[in-house]
């Protein structure tokens, strides 16, 4: 926790890395970008609700985890007969399957918002501009992981 505070907006990109390469490590790159892909879905989601929302955040976080397990990986995403292992569309950046089915495997990766002690509902005052905006900030990183 500490560490997290000393993060500075110089740092806060290889940090992120950083995060992201025990996946690359123990799994694939290819699993690296799955989880980013999925957590920017995640996050995109969040913040439609976020932006309706008259609430103030001060101080909240956003806690992403992922399972770098191998196993699982290779049982949720086999290899094909060419011996390639596709995970379900991500090449076309449609994680879902070709019925439309979604087919995000919430065991793998899970995001919450967390350490509300300090927020408040703010009727009639508009979102929390600011945590909106460190919301998308997120999403612009993550997609930097991607480039």
């Amino acid at each position: 926790r500490d560490w997290c505070r000393d993060l500075t907006e110089e740092t806060i990109v290889d940090a992120i890395a950083h995060y992201f390469s025990a996946a690359a490590e123990s799994v694939s790159a290819g699993y690296r970008d799955y989880l980013v892909w999925q957590f920017i879905t995640e996050a995109t989601e969040y913040l439609e609700e976020i932006e309706q929302a008259e609430v103030r955040m001060y101080s909240s976080s956003l806690l992403l985890v992922y399972d770098a397990n191998k196993a699982k990986y290779e049982r949720l995403f086999p290899v094909d007969g060419d011996g390639n292992r596709k995970t379900r569309g991500f090449a076309d950046r449609d994680c879902g399957s070709d019925d439309g089915e979604d087919v995000t495997d919430i065991s793998l990766l899970d995001m919450k918002a967390i350490d509300f002690a300090h927020s408040h509902w703010v009727p009639g005052q508009g979102p929390d501009e600011l945590y909106i905006a460190g919301i998308r900030k997120l999403i612009e990183i993550l997609h930097s992981l991607l480039a």
